[in-house]
């Protein structure tokens, strides 16, 4: 009878060992998974900031544009009057 318990005891001890390697495996995978999830968060913050820059700037350049075609018409409308002026045209 001593060998049948030790048998069973041997058994006992290789299913624990068979689940505690399937534990680790699995914790091992969850690590993954979660560093994984981590990274794709962290790329999709930095997505989500470039594509609130991107909206930012398309708001700013029209205004600077208009900005600068305002400049340039008032400029070049100076100097036509003051060439005409020069000319005695007006």
């Amino acid at each position: 009878e001593t060998d049948q318990q030790q048998q069973q005891q041997q058994d006992v001890e290789h299913h624990w060992t068979f689940l505690e390697a399937q534990m680790d495996r699995i914790e091992h995978e969850m690590h993954t998974i979660i560093a994984e999830a981590d990274f794709f968060k962290e790329r999709d913050s930095v997505y989500h900031q470039q594509t609130d820059d991107l909206h930012k700037a398309t708001l700013f350049w029209p205004i600077l544009h208009v900005g600068i075609l305002l400049i340039t018409g008032f400029t070049q409308a100076n100097h036509i009057v003051n060439f005409f002026k020069t000319r005695r045209i007006i």
